[in-house]
């Protein structure tokens, strides 16, 4: 079964590209589970300790034993630390180490999604680049050496938490080893949205059941109490949420508005009306990437050029009902590409009977059961032929020994580089680039180190970029490059394990 553009002719087999889904293929993408920390990191609510453990708090769970997502608050040198964990096994049905994204929400309601930070000016000798503030962890109570040593380290974890393994993690630290969140630029304090994708983030196989097709067997079921449709080999009354691809509480990503801004100057933003017939909701996740002006997009968004020195940068959104809002702050102009996804963590409405609608421009809706006729939120659309579900494209994992030297678009990208081809006519393209480590995968994040009275930037081995171009990404890490500076010699320091691969996904959506 598959469902294309309503534009389509209604009796001809449209090409692929052209499908919403495709029960053949079936490879669409899915948020898991998502969640905003509404209340935030509010010092007040959530006060800190001083102590080598800090103050552990249970977000969610009957006891920190059974926590799925918890935080510490640890006080050093008068500045409130936050450490999230969030322990994937403990969420129901969760067999994978996902992709783990987190957005910080200031108190103006805007999320940061680029940051060029050389805090010590001309000085520096140092700059972090972010486009996301999560990293997903192998963390172990009592962890020693670099990345461990106190509970701050991203190798650490609150040992009443009673894990060891993969944890997603909150972070706007500027360096590697250590893997928390202060307060500094939220105005008072952060909120976080966070979520997890149903897709691994290293190089294990993607859960997508798929079963023979039985004749007779019903896939398809929509009526006023239920809207559900399997994956092939599988039936109404006994898949489970997995087997399915949407039911009335799980649907693929839906892309709701996309596009791609003018060139945004310095210090000054720009406003995108929805497109939408439903207001927008605040907590709708939205997928950006950055360029610089007359430099490449790519993930995260990064100045390749000899002049960085002391230069800053923060790129943020924010969402009101009627449209998004795009501002930067420091001293680069930048484009911004952009997606909006209609998940949000808004509520569902209610009060209709109508499960599958034609709209008015022809097109054809499948929506919750029992939610609204007139006023259906973002969370209530299963399915709208106006807005393309996400496909994944191409997916794959890179071990760091097929990574070129030859491959390289810029070195201050990264020294080895992968190119990973596809045809992206007809579609918006947006990759997910997870760089693993042995104790850390991360996505958006990239640093530059030099020497004494030098200009000779170059990224540490802790970094990873991605150039997004229109049939192609590559993808550029730096094995045997420096971990950081060493304050104490001057030199650089080498005490972090290289790159041991890349997993990727090309996500792509319909463009109509």
């Amino acid at each position: 079964m598959s469902l294309s553009a309503y534009a389509d002719c209604p009796v001809e087999m449209g090409g692929s590209s052209r499908f919403f889904f495709n029960s053949e293929t079936q490879n669409l993408s899915y948020i898991w589970d998502k969640f905003y920390f509404s209340t935030g990191f509010n010092p007040a609510v959530y006060p800190g300790s001083t102590g080598v453990n800090g103050n552990l708090y249970v977000i969610e769970g009957t006891s920190a034993s059974q926590a799925r997502r918890a935080f510490v608050n640890q006080i050093v040198s008068g500045s409130d630390y936050f450490l999230s964990y969030e322990i994937f096994p403990r969420f129901p049905d969760m067999p994978i180490v996902p992709i783990y994204e987190a957005k910080l929400m200031d108190s103006f309601g805007r999320v940061r999604v680029g940051h060029i930070d050389s805090p010590s000016g001309n000085k520096d000798r140092v700059q972090t680049v972010r486009a996301y503030n999560s990293d997903i962890c192998y963390a172990t109570p009592g962890a020693t050496g670099p990345g461990g040593n106190n509970i701050r380290g991203f190798r650490s974890i609150h040992p009443d938490l009673g894990y060891t393994g993969w944890v997603g993690r909150i972070t706007n630290n500027e360096g590697p080893y250590i893997c928390a969140l202060s307060n500094s630029d939220s105005g008072g304090y952060y909120r976080a949205l966070t979520c997890q994708w149903d897709l691994p983030a290293n190089n294990a196989a993607i859960p997508a059941p798929d079963a023979t097709p039985v004749a007779g067997q019903d896939m398809l079921r929509i009526n006023p109490s239920v809207a559900i449709l399997t994956r092939r080999g599988f039936t109404v009354d006994a898949a489970t949420a997995r087997q399915c691809i949407f039911t009335s509480t799980r649907v693929p990503n839906m892309c709701v508005m996309m596009g791609q801004t003018g060139l945004i100057p310095a210090n000054t933003s720009v406003y995108v009306p929805r497109t939408t017939d439903f207001p927008l909701h605040e907590t709708m996740f939205v997928d950006t990437i950055v360029a610089l002006q007359g430099l490449d997009f790519t993930i995260p968004a990064v100045d390749r050029t000899a002049n960085k020195t002391g230069r800053q940068m923060k790129v943020f959104y924010k969402i009101d009902p009627n449209g998004i809002t795009f501002s930067v702050e420091g001293d680069y102009a930048v484009y911004v590409r952009y997606m909006v996804y209609a998940t949000s963590t808004d509520g569902f409405s209610s009060g209709g009977g109508s499960t599958l609608r034609r709209l008015d421009n022809g097109g054809v809706q499948i929506k919750r059961p029992g939610s609204s006729d007139t006023g259906p939120t973002g969370n209530d659309i299963l399915v709208d032929t106006r807005f393309p579900s996400m496909r994944v494209m191409l997916e794959g994992w890179i071990p760091a020994s097929s990574f070129s030297t030859a491959n390289v678009v810029d070195s201050q990208y990264g020294s080895h580089a992968a190119i990973v081809n596809f045809d992206g006519s007809g579609q918006f393209i947006f990759p997910k680039v997870m760089c693993n480590w042995p104790e850390r995968i991360t996505q958006g994040f990239h640093q530059y180190v030099r020497l004494p009275n030098t200009n000779a930037w170059q990224p540490t081995s802790q970094s990873c970029v991605t150039v997004v171009e229109t049939n192609r990404i590559v993808i550029h890490i730096s094995p045997g490059a420096p971990t950081t500076i060493d304050t104490s010699t001057g030199s650089f320091l080498y005490n972090l394990p290289d790159p041991i691969g890349v997993r990727y996904y090309i996500l792509s959506a319909t463009t109509l």
